[in-house]
């Protein structure tokens, strides 16, 4: 019957171009087939898996944002029409509303489980809620407006909401998975055994959510000057970052070294203790395991075992490119995370070592994954042997010090030193720190480097003139107002729903 359900959800969600345009009339039909946890738990976990692979794909705003001195993107970062909607990276949205919809079917129908303990029953609604709330604010950030879909049977065409009515959509989803989900200590899977998955939503993923949902919203307020209280969202967010930080929503705490944390980062089969939500690897799916960190794109020697130093300036297989003076520039001083993060640092970035490129080597994640392929190897490195590690305590940290900072609290410095500390680097204010919000946004650039937060980093600072391509720097007043920012809806979408427009800077391209 498990099998029979995953075909059913796979139908419904092919069964047309778009669920946001046209939905099976079968579709409300699929509860009657929950006949018991195995055929729901079928359901959360399409939900999730279609999460994982889509935030691990090819994000245009990532790669807008990524920290480079050299990449193959330049089109993309320049803002260029023919790179997006149908050109070398896509920004379709019909991924998300397919999860939403599965989460949506869940909780449409969850009344209809029998004999199902009252603990599981929470858990699966936990996760619906908790992916509705992940994937509005994911929505919210990359295109601004967007569908808020009603229920999984109505068969109108949507108009797109505003961008603040998204934002809150998400944030009420993601409050009742806080409510309802367990600690992640607590959390248990169908066998009833520990669970050690970070994939799933719990008490602090939610918390974490949260906290990045109330920074987003008071930021935008700023940016776009919506109506809303920023000082408010702010606070908010403060206290949702608080509950993670003094361990009210979970037992997280920070790798004691740089280097404790890469191996963390690098092994998938152990719970990485500063970790909170994660993309979880499958080396299994299709012939290309899901999912990819971000950092692969950076990388192949010394991670790929097939692979020679002389071969890195020159391999196709890496997007992004860093000069040891960026690096040596960032890192400053006694900063370990300069060799736990590039590796050999120190000695390969002279020109006399052997391993001396011009380059340096990103290292956060360490273990190479290889698929079996007709080669002289037998096997090609594809990615890492890693989850992707999506939000962790540091993270919260200094989103805390960032709203700190913006609240004009002076404890944004202590939670900023925080983190310098473990690194051994210098407290604030030290040499070239500038003010305390621009150097928290320096600290999350050097902190998170390669795990895909520094664009939206720099658009809740307003810093896109200064911090991105140039193409950036020449967007006006009103380009900014008129969704410059955001992504433009793909084609696809608007070709199946006449009632979804195009944001006005967008709508000038396609």
């Amino acid at each position: 019957m498990r099998k029979y359900i995953y075909v059913v959800c796979c139908f419904l969600l092919t069964a047309c171009d778009s669920l946001l345009d046209v939905v099976p009339e079968n579709a409300s039909t699929i509860g009657n087939y929950f006949k018991d946890e195995k055929e729901l738990e079928s359901v959360t976990s399409e939900m999730h898996s279609i999460i994982r692979s889509y935030f691990s794909e090819e994000n245009a705003h990532v790669f807008m944002g990524v920290l480079a001195d050299e990449t193959w993107f330049d089109e993309v970062r320049n803002l260029q029409s023919s790179a997006l909607d149908e050109g070398s990276m896509y920004v379709d949205w019909k991924n998300h509303y397919d999860a939403i919809y599965l989460a949506n079917l869940i909780l449409e129908n969850i009344g209809n489980i029998k004999n199902v303990e009252e603990e599981r029953v929470n858990f699966h609604v936990g996760q619906a809620y908790f992916a509705k709330g992940l994937l509005y604010f994911d929505l919210a950030r990359r295109w601004g407006k967007a569908i808020i879909t009603k229920n999984t049977s109505t068969t109108s065409a949507y108009a797109t909401s505003p961008t603040l009515e998204v934002i809150d959509t998400a944030i009420a989803n993601a409050r009742k998975a806080f409510d309802i989900l367990p600690l992640f200590e607590d959390m248990k899977d169908i066998s009833g055994n520990k669970s050690v998955v970070k994939q799933f939503g719990c008490k602090g993923s939610a918390a974490a959510l949260l906290a990045h949902l109330y920074a987003w919203k008071g930021s935008v307020i700023d940016l776009y000057k919506f109506e809303g209280d920023s000082k408010k969202c702010y606070e908010e967010s403060v206290d949702w970052a608080t509950k993670l930080i003094t361990k009210k929503v979970g037992q997280y705490e920070l790798a004691k070294t740089p280097s404790e944390l890469c191996q963390y980062l690098s092994d998938p089969n152990v719970v990485n203790p500063e970790s909170i939500f994660e993309l979880m690897l499958d080396p299994y799916s299709s012939s290309w395991p899901t999912s990819k960190v971000l950092s692969r794109y950076y990388v192949n020697w010394p991670v790929n075992k097939y692979a020679q130093v002389g071969d890195f300036p020159y391999d196709y297989n890496i997007s992004f490119y860093l000069y040891n003076e960026t690096v040596r520039g960032l890192y400053l001083n006694k900063d370990e995370r300069r060799n736990a993060f590039f590796y050999h640092f120190d000695e390969a970035s002279q020109p006399s070592s052997e391993e001396y490129t011009g380059y340096a080597y990103l290292y956060k994640y360490r273990n190479g994954l290889y698929i079996k392929e007709n080669n002289s190897a037998g096997e090609t490195f594809v990615t890492f042997n890693a989850n992707y590690c999506y939000w962790r305590l540091a993270d919260i940290y200094l989103l805390r010090a960032e709203c700190y900072a913006k609240l004009g609290d002076s404890r944004a410095k202590d939670d900023l030193n925080k983190i310098r500390e473990r690194a051994k680097a210098d407290a604030y204010p030290a040499a070239g720190d500038g003010d305390l919000q621009y150097a928290i946004f320096k600290e999350r650039e050097k902190e998170l480097i390669a795990e895909g937060h520094r664009y939206y980093d720099v658009i809740r600072n307003g810093y896109f003139k200064t911090e991105l391509s140039p193409a950036f720097s020449r967007l006006s007043d009103d380009d900014v107002q008129d969704g410059a920012l955001f992504l433009p809806i793909s084609s696809t979408a608007q070709t199946m729903n006449d009632l979804i427009r195009q944001n006005r800077y967008w709508s000038k391209f396609f």
